[in-house]
């Protein structure tokens, strides 16, 4: 295969994936908006890069603590990530499943990001669950 060839694959598989990652934006956009009405325990959160801690976690050791009220550590909290910022948490690795506790929904990555991401939060209570 010629350089040039290469080249123009190269722009067109970049081109696909940025079409993909906006296509992905605007489905997580609107499943946000879906979970807020659905779920009284639900918003916005602004995930700030020079606020995550490290653990000796083996696989995750990044962590970050969203404090939030009312939230028990029977409670089990998903996240959802901004459309414009879900290649963001994809970089870093960040994990499907969350972890809660008394006050705090704690999210955790395989290393902490370098930029702020915003994501969308639900707390579903034992109740709502069983």
């Amino acid at each position: 295969m010629s350089a040039s060839t290469l080249a123009h694959e190269r722009k067109s598989l970049l081109r696909s994936k940025a079409h993909t990652l906006a296509k992905m934006g605007e489905i997580a956009e609107a499943a946000a908006d879906a979970i807020s009405a659905v779920y009284p325990d639900s918003g916005t959160v602004t995930i700030l890069s020079e606020s995550w801690r490290e653990d000796n976690t083996a696989d995750y050791p990044a962590y970050y603590d969203i404090s939030l009220a009312g939230v028990l550590a029977t409670d089990r909290a998903d996240i959802l990530f901004s459309g414009a910022d879900l290649a963001k948490a994809a970089e870093c690795g960040v994990s499907a499943i969350t972890e809660t506790s008394a006050g705090n929904i704690r999210i955790r990555a395989v290393e902490a990001p370098t930029t702020n991401i915003t994501a969308t939060y639900w707390i579903i209570h034992k109740e709502e669950s069983a």
